[in-house]
């Protein structure tokens, strides 16, 4: 196998690669049995590993529907494809993982605790996108190398170790990229035994962890009550209490994570808490009502509801402003209907009409004809907000929404909490 610096300078050959895969079929030749029947495989690993479908967000149709695209140089794929592997995917071959062993105690501000899981898990990511689009074991390798050594590794912070309202929340983004990146390299062939056993009983860790944060959410007193802030202008948020607690950014991004670990470890109870649970307040579905559907005039103009649940009154440089965190969160809602539709409880369907007058609603602010944010003192953060309109895009299609896309450098679009490429993964198919 060639050095991971020398795989730079040859970076073109992933998409040559799909090109001469093209030929082959679209779903059998470009889904799983591609990779694990490469004479270049390492040995295979147990049938069940061997056999594993992606499930969390990119699925074997539409892996070989991407793959299709990019072999035929179609676009907006081919060239998002070439962005993503030059400056993103292409150098993390050389990464050396920087583990945090954890768990965090305390001793800085707990926003800067977990870089190092933040970097590692988008990094592993990536890596898994590159190859699950390509082929190339090359990456696999790089995915597998930076996952195992964090099973190993490391350890989740649980509310009894720093109890803080961030503490779930902000290893979320971590633990759903490193779901992500094992489920799309799982069956590379790459995992030992001992190593996906490891694999899994980091999972089922960072689970105890996250479910911790969320029932913690879950007994908010704010839940069952009709209690509302005054409106004002000021460094908070605006909404009914329970409609910030159900739908806000910290109970979607738990749901997500939860959802993504527990698909790769076959817990199927935190599943079922999440998707299913009749006494679950945080349910995948109510956290996506309230987020979408909520009871709040968090606009400014306190005469309708924003259909948007995160309204931030103050711009902050640091985190954004009102229209920044609206995009934010209704990214988030959007990406939940996606999940909880691979696993098997369909919402976007059910919740398209608030995704429609969310996204059309968000889609005021940007170019063209863009219309000031509600909040006099917002900076709207285009090149953060712009990339998170992909996903409305790809459940909704129309004319708006493509304007907004099209007004900057879609090649480039890239999520960095959960996602990354997303032109390449979530650009309508149809």
């Amino acid at each position: 196998m060639p050095s991971r610096r020398s795989r730079r300078r040859t970076i073109r050959a992933a998409t040559a690669m799909l090109a001469s895969m093209a030929a082959a079929a679209l779903l059998g030749a470009c889904g799983r049995d591609a990779v694990t029947t490469s004479p270049a495989s390492p040995a295979a690993a147990t049938a069940e590993v061997a056999t594993w479908a992606p499930r969390v967000v990119l699925t074997e149709d539409v892996i070989a529907a991407i793959r299709e695209r990019i072999a035929a140089s179609e676009e907006p794929w081919s060239s998002a494809w070439a962005d993503f592997l030059e400056r993103r995917a292409g150098p993390e071959l050389d990464r050396t993982p920087d583990v945090e062993p954890g768990p965090f105690t305390g001793g800085l501000e707990i926003h800067d605790a977990f870089l190092k899981l933040d970097g590692d898990s988008r990094a592993a990511r990536n890596l898994a996108i590159a190859y699950a689009l390509s082929g190339d074991l090359e990456y696999a390798r790089a995915a597998h190398d930076i996952i195992v050594v964090w099973s190993r590794e490391a350890t989740p912070t649980t509310l009894q170790d720093f109890d803080s309202p961030d503490t779930g929340q902000l290893q979320s983004w971590g633990a759903f990229s490193f779901a992500y990146a094992y489920d799309l390299t799982r069956a590379s062939g790459f995992y030992t035994s001992a190593e996906a056993e490891a694999v899994s009983d980091y999972f089922g860790r960072f689970t105890a962890a996250l479910r911790g944060a969320a029932e913690r959410l879950a007994a908010d007193p704010s839940i069952g009550t009709p209690l509302r802030r005054p409106y004002e202008w000021t460094d908070d948020l605006t909404y009914r209490y329970e409609d910030r607690v159900i739908g806000g950014t910290f109970a979607m991004a738990l749901d997500l994570a939860l959802l993504a670990l527990a698909s790769q470890t076959g817990d199927d109870a935190t599943i079922a808490w999440v998707l299913d649970a009749a006494e679950n307040p945080l349910r995948a579905d109510r956290a996506v009502d309230h987020a979408l559907r909520p009871d709040n005039d968090g606009d400014g103009r306190g005469t309708t509801p924003a259909p948007e649940v995160a309204i931030l009154r103050m711009y902050r440089p640091e985190r954004g402003g009102t229209v920044d965190y609206m995009t934010y969160s209704a990214r988030l809602a959007t990406l939940l209907c996606q999940v909880s539709d691979n696993l098997g409880t369909p919402l976007t369907a059910e919740f398209r009409p608030a995704i429609d007058a969310t996204w059309t609603y968000l889609a005021r602010f940007f170019a063209p004809d863009a219309e000031r944010s509600p909040n006099p003192d917002d900076v709207v953060d285009v090149a953060v907000c712009l990339p998170r309109f992909t996903l409305g895009y790809r459940v909704l299609g129309g004319e708006r929404l493509r304007a907004v896309l099209d007004d900057g450098p879609r090649d480039s679009y890239y999520e960095p909490q959960f996602l990354g490429p997303v032109t390449i993964t979530h650009w309508p198919l149809r």
